[in-house]
């Protein structure tokens, strides 16, 4: 009984663990979109992180892709000589 007891209480655990992970990546992938000029490297790291962890990949380059359109200037190719 105590053993079904704690297999149960670590799934729960768990899932609620994951449960968190999520809202936590809906959240950061929320903030980058909406306001990606704003928002720190270190927010989408977490966000890349969250992503690889709850297996989002779609999610988080969507996010992505409006940060570093926001945020990453490229220098224009020179041509060569």
């Amino acid at each position: 009984m105590k053993r079904s007891l704690f297999v149960v209480l670590l799934l729960a655990t768990g899932l609620s663990a994951r449960a968190q992970n999520s809202n936590d990546f809906r959240a950061a992938a929320e903030r980058v979109q909406k306001n990606p000029g704003t928002v720190a490297g270190d927010d989408v790291a977490k966000l890349l992180q969250l992503a690889r962890d709850l297996n989002r990949p779609y999610t988080a380059a969507v996010a992505v892709k409006a940060y570093f359109a926001q945020n990453l200037s490229v220098p224009a190719p020179q041509g060569r000589r």
